[in-house]
C-alpha cells in the first residue's frame, strides 16, 4: 500500500517533537529554594530630603500682539497668515525679536 508523502513526513515531525518534549521534561533542573535576605531598616533620621527640579519655563499666552507662536512647532506667524488662528498659536509676542528671542523660528507662508 502506497502513503501519501505529507502524512509520512508529519507522523516523523510530531514523532521527534514528542522526543524532544520529554527529553527536555527529564532535564528540567529542581528550582533552587530562595533563602530571604534581611532587609535595612530606615529611621525617619536617615532619610534625605531630595529636592525637587526646578519648574520649567513654559510661554504663558498674552492676550495681544502682532505674532503668534505655535507652541508645538515653534514657528511665529503675523496677523495676516493663514496660519495665525491655529489651535495651537497660543503664544503671542509684540515683536518679531520676542519671538526669536523665545526660540520661535519664521513661518515659511508668511515669512515674518
Amino acid at each position: 500500500m502506497r502513503r501519501n508523502w505529507l502524512v509520512v513526513l508529519s507522523w516523523c515531525v510530531g514523532f521527534v517533537w514528542a522526543v524532544g518534549l520529554i527529553l527536555n521534561a527529564r532535564r528540567a533542573p529542581e528550582p533552587v529554594p530562595q533563602v530571604p535576605q534581611p532587609v535595612a531598616v530606615a529611621s525617619l533620621g536617615d532619610a534625605r530630603s531630595v529636592d525637587p527640579p526646578p519648574p520649567v519655563e513654559i510661554a504663558k499666552p498674552a492676550k495681544g500682539g502682532n505674532y503668534s507662536g505655535n507652541t508645538k512647532t515653534h514657528k511665529f506667524h503675523e496677523r495676516s497668515c493663514n496660519y495665525w488662528d491655529c489651535p495651537n498659536c497660543t503664544a503671542r509676542f509684540a515683536t518679531r525679536e520676542d519671538a526669536i528671542n523665545a526660540g520661535y523660528v519664521p513661518c515659511g507662508t508668511c515669512k515674518p
